[in-house]
């Protein structure tokens, strides 16, 4: 049923009036009271990766509408950013900004999604490095091999006393000239003030931590 319902939408928010975001990628919007859900349309020349791709924005549109209709959450916001794109790959990230009922504060979540635009698949962390565990994220961010960044992209002071690296994310996001970031959540990796942190691995990191785990 969740699946013929997330297939409903897909069929949906495609109808849906788009304002251009780029040259392969425009914003699809649902509105209603409290709901402002605005989400990527990913268009490749390959008709089966796109709808692939769109299927699965689909189904992460429909959650969120989902946990607003069933009065789970009293507001849902989502937005969404393209860190990165070429011929080949399409880098998104996605922000989910709800507002659970009885609850005293929002809550605030961030996925980071590579697609292959050849083949409609997610592509894995693993397809660009190599990471054993989280102990070498940290020994990197001390080490100054690799650095951590706030939600606004400045570079923050690593404390790993009070907020140590616990996981490696699999939410990711490529930048752009071989950079590529690691998505925390708010209050994972630094104060609430940081928002969501990042760690960013630029290409000598990604070539460092490929050699030491190969």
């Amino acid at each position: 049923m969740r699946m013929k319902k997330a297939a409903s939408l897909f069929f949906l928010i495609t109808a849906l009036t788009a304002s251009v975001a780029s040259a392969s990628v425009q914003t699809g919007s649902i509105q209603k009271i409290n709901l402002d859900l605005k989400y990527p349309l990913v268009y490749t020349q390959n008709q089966t990766a796109q709808k692939k791709i769109n299927q699965d924005i689909a189904t992460w549109v429909y959650n969120s509408k989902r946990d607003y209709d069933n009065g789970e959450f009293l507001s849902v916001e989502t937005q969404y950013e393209v860190t990165y794109e070429d011929d080949s790959v399409i880098s998104i990230m996605f922000v989910d900004l709800s507002y659970p009922a009885g609850a005293a504060h929002q809550w605030t979540s961030y996925d980071g999604i590579v697609y292959d635009k050849r083949t409609g698949n997610r592509i894995p962390l693993y397809n660009y490095i190599h990471i054993r565990n989280a102990q070498q994220l940290e020994d990197g961010l001390y080490s100054g091999v690799l650095s951590l960044h706030d939600e606004s992209g400045e570079e923050i002071t690593y404390d790993g006393t009070n907020w140590p690296v616990e996981r490696v994310s699999q939410d990711y996001l490529l930048r752009g000239g071989g950079t590529i970031d690691l998505l925390y959540s708010p209050y994972e990796l630094a104060p609430s003030a940081a928002g969501a942190t990042s760690i960013r691995f630029d290409p000598e990191a990604i070539n460092y931590f490929n050699r030491m785990n190969s």
